[in-house]
């Protein structure tokens, strides 16, 4: 059965769409960016329906995310959870996403129960106890 819960996932690769749909799909609504622009258009005319989780790759087709975070006038991406999930294994680029806000960073491959086991995770501390709280947790 498919929760409500909304989970928004940044891939420009199609692989990597159909395999966070067979993982996160059966489980959650999930709605998928292959661009920046797209993502910073829906942020913006989203304002009732923002999710509850983003997924992003670093590497996209118009961009990078980690540039996106740093320069993003969007305040609605702030309120919202994000992972990173990326092919990039480097130290300074972990460090980035945690200082902007990121509560997770996973490398791809990833296995497909550490994914699940950290978004359960998140959106049960988003729900559990407000996400400004949980976000202090991680």
């Amino acid at each position: 059965m498919i929760s409500e819960r909304s989970i928004w996932i940044l891939e420009d690769d199609s692989g990597c769409r159909f395999v966070y749909e067979q993982i996160l799909g059966i489980r959650h609504k999930v709605r998928f960016f292959q661009t920046l622009v797209e993502f910073e258009f829906a942020l913006s005319e989203g304002q009732k329906s923002l999710p509850e989780l983003v997924l992003a790759d670093v590497v996209l087709e118009d961009g990078s995310f980690l540039h996106f975070l740093n320069h993003s006038q969007k305040k609605e991406l702030l309120s919202i959870p994000f992972i990173v999930v990326s092919s990039i294994d480097d130290i300074d680029a972990l460090r980035f996403c945690f200082n902007e806000g990121a509560v997770d960073y996973l490398v791809k491959p990833f296995q497909k129960s550490e994914l699940i086991v950290k978004v359960e995770r998140i959106l049960e501390k988003k729900t559990k106890r407000g996400w400004e709280f949980a976000a202090r947790l991680f």
